[in-house]
């Protein structure tokens, strides 16, 4: 009997864990796993929240999502000389001051209320920061370990909401001081934090930003998060959408970072194609990152580095062209504004023979390749591995509307595979979503690559992370010096210059303060990188390298001019034209170039 009222017993308590489950079985938001959330947003307004209230239309957004008790939203607001949040989402202030850094807590709506509010945590700011500069790196770290200490959670997110700079100008451009927290900073701010000091990792770190999807931010920040989200191109107001974003966690708040960062990714994307603007953004897996792109990338400056140093040594005529060339068969990421070209498709342009046809075999030639080939192949198959198997480098998608059409050539598409462009106009290349810098005709952002990056060494970092940047400084060094000589030799050659020397050179150069500005730092890196010993031999290298390039520079044989008149018959300008396209390149000038003057003046070829 005791057997039978036993068996009826569990009988009955069995049932009702089967019956009684599907009444009492949480959602997600009622905390199913327990797991707690701080999203760290650092905001720096700039003239983006002062003079278009940007930041202020991602305010409403987060507090127009639903309360969820399982995230923290910690908000740091600062660096703009007006806000123009209205007083009715604020809770504590009624309005966001211009005069202090403050904190705040994002309370999402609850039932029956339009919208939440941002609760004021910090009127006058953290302890020390009250009036702090948004755009210098302690704030940065003051601000993570304010949330680390006051919001302890189990999984730790960062968004970063501003101007973008990619490796060059890093982040956040503060309205008062006008300063941004450059790459090098970027790393110090975080390494420094106790954040990081006891172990900790961001799950999903993102640039709210334009610019940085590109490789050095990625490898200099790696240690720091599991995964990014980031934008290659441009981020055009209203910037990232965070509604489905919110609602992932709201359903599961143990979401990984990979996951919640293709969310990101498909609303921003699907957003952009509706509005027909150029877009991309990708979310980025820092372990595999890491382990298959940074190798790659370590062999393709080696390739880079050999080439340029070996003035002669393999290519014979048009040596560098071929370099320089392959930057017009590449996405330029914000019309060339910061030198940031299309990783995938620079190395699908290397990779391919052009101008630089001696010495190399007819196998080869017949193949279309050359000493970039091989690794430049390897790397476009990391890049286009999207197979969910585990060790994609990426999630990414653009918008329909992004292209660059280019000229005729031969490159090689995404897939490895060679795509004849036609001289038509009607051949584009896409971007395939991580920039890198590359130096070009704007030896400004080359200074600023070669004179601020190197900080970066000041850190603690990986020695795979110091040999990235190593290599990284020194193919910029080699082409930075290529590029700006190239220019000035044509220049003397064009301008009569029967011979061209280091002593001609830096005279010419020096009435720019080019030689310094641009020569200098280069050699002073090369030096230091352990690629020549001391200045002398560096020296000695730009000395071959100017008989090189001069050996093939313009003269005045290869231009004729030509005047060109308007409508009404008068004088407008002078049209230049250049008998040896190929040369052109290598200087980055046009190959019908208009020089206006007077009509009885001799027209000035300015290079």
């Amino acid at each position: 009997m005791k057997n039978t009222k036993t068996k009826l017993l569990s009988l009955f308590l069995a049932l009702v864990f089967v019956f009684g489950a599907v009444c009492i079985v949480p959602s997600a938001a009622d905390d199913i796993s327990g797991t707690k959330r701080t999203l760290m947003v650092y905001a720096v307004g700039s003239n983006l929240e002062s003079g278009y209230k940007c930041f202020t239309r991602n305010i409403i957004e987060f507090t127009e999502s639903p309360y969820n008790e399982n995230l923290d939203i910690i908000l740091l607001t600062g660096g703009a000389l007006k806000w123009h949040t209205p007083a009715e989402y604020l809770d504590g202030a009624d309005e966001i001051s211009a005069e202090y850094v403050q904190i705040w807590k994002v309370v999402g709506k609850k039932e029956g209320e339009e919208h939440g509010k941002l609760k004021l945590l910090e009127p006058t700011g953290m302890e020390g920061f009250e009036k702090a500069n948004t755009g210098a790196p302690e704030t940065l770290g003051a601000f993570v370990d304010y949330c680390y200490k006051n919001y302890p959670a189990d999984i730790y997110d960062a968004l970063l909401w501003d101007h973008g700079g990619g490796p060059l100008y890093g982040f956040g451009r503060d309205d008062y001081s006008m300063t941004m927290i450059l790459l090098p900073q970027l790393v110090s701010a975080l390494s420094s934090s106790q954040f990081i000091k006891e172990g900790n990792k961001f799950e999903l770190f993102d640039f709210d930003a334009c610019v940085m999807a590109n490789v050095e931010v990625i490898a200099a920040l790696s240690g720091f998060a599991d995964y990014f989200v980031l934008s290659s191109e441009t981020e055009r107001d209203p910037g990232q959408s965070h509604d489905e974003f919110l609602k992932a966690i709201y359903d599961d708040p143990s979401i990984g970072g990979y996951e919640l960062g293709k969310v990101f990714v498909d609303e921003y994307t699907e957003f952009f194609n509706d509005e027909e603007y150029a877009s991309t953004l990708a979310v980025v897996n820092s372990k595999n990152f890491m382990e298959r792109m940074v190798p790659l990338v370590l062999e393709l400056d080696a390739v880079l580095s050999s080439e340029a140093k070996n003035v002669g040594a393999k290519n014979g005529r048009y040596n560098f062209y071929d370099e320089m060339y392959s930057l017009l068969y590449s996405y330029s990421y914000v019309d060339d504004t910061y030198s940031l070209f299309d990783l995938g498709n620079l190395v699908g342009a290397l990779s391919v023979p052009m101008s630089e046809m001696d010495n190399i075999s007819e196998a080869e030639r017949d193949a279309f390749e050359n000493a970039y080939t091989d690794v430049a192949k390897r790397i476009l198959a990391v890049i286009s591995d999207c197979d969910e198997s585990g060790d994609d480098i990426m999630y990414y998608r653009c918008s329909d509307y992004i292209k660059r059409t280019v000229g005729a050539g031969v490159i090689r598409d995404k897939s490895g595979e060679l795509v004849y462009a036609a001289d038509d106009g009607n051949t584009i290349v896409v971007p395939t979503g991580l920039s890198i810098f590359f130096p070009d005709r704007n030896y400004g952002r080359t200074i600023a690559y070669l004179t601020k990056v190197p900080a970066i060494f000041d850190n603690a970092l990986s020695d795979e992370v110091s040999a990235f940047f190593k290599a990284r400084l020194t193919t910029a060094a080699y082409y930075s010096l290529i590029y700006n000589l190239g220019y000035y030799i044509s220049h003397m050659s064009a301008i009569g210059s029967d011979t061209v020397d280091l002593a001609s050179l830096k005279e010419e150069m020096d009435k720019y303060n080019a030689w310094n500005d641009i020569c200098d730092p280069a050699i002073d890196w090369l030096v230091s990188a352990g690629e020549f010993a001391d200045e002398d031999e560096a020296l000695g290298y730009v000395c071959a390298l100017i008989d090189q390039i001069f050996a093939e520079a313009l003269s005045k044989e290869k231009l004729s001019v030509r005047p060109i008149l308007n409508a009404d018959g008068s004088f407008d300008s002078y049209q230049v034209t250049i008998s040896d396209s190929s040369a052109q390149n290598l200087m980055s000038v046009k190959a019908m170039s208009k020089v206006t003057c007077a009509e009885n003046d001799t027209p000035e070829y300015l290079g």
